[in-house]
């Protein structure tokens, strides 16, 4: 699989399956999920963790404030990454020449590392923006 994204969202579902069925075995799950076969399915084959209403055993639904909220945040996120990676992939990932290369303290070194520290941040932020 050459697209990162992808990757990372097939390497999810076997990492998290022993842990929802360690919680399934030794009945930790929530009492709503048990309510109904639907709950059951719905929280077990999602890695996204629901929240259910303890008066109708159903997933609530998110409030119109909190979806505008992940919303701005994750296109702010989505931007920023954008911003960062068409720089970072322009220069080769070293936007900063490096003419000592002995020295490690040297600053463009370290201009270079801390953009890739935010290329990372922002990246890592982006993916989980919209959990």
């Amino acid at each position: 699989v050459c697209n990162r994204a992808v990757l990372v969202a097939c390497a999810m579902t076997p990492t998290l399956l022993p842990f929802r069925a360690l919680e399934a075995l030794f009945g930790f799950s929530p009492d709503s999920v048990e309510h109904s076969l639907s709950n059951y399915s719905i929280y077990y084959s999602s890695p996204i963790e629901f929240v259910f209403d303890s008066a109708t055993k159903s997933p609530t639904r998110a409030a119109r404030e909190d979806v505008i909220r992940k919303g701005r945040g994750l296109i702010t996120n989505v931007l920023s990454a954008s911003v960062l990676l068409s720089i970072m992939e322009a220069c080769s990932y070293e936007p900063f020449e490096t003419h000592d290369s002995d020295n490690p303290l040297s600053p463009s070194r370290l201009m270079n590392n801390l953009l890739a520290a935010l290329l990372t941040c922002s990246t890592i932020s982006t993916g989980t923006s919209a959990f």
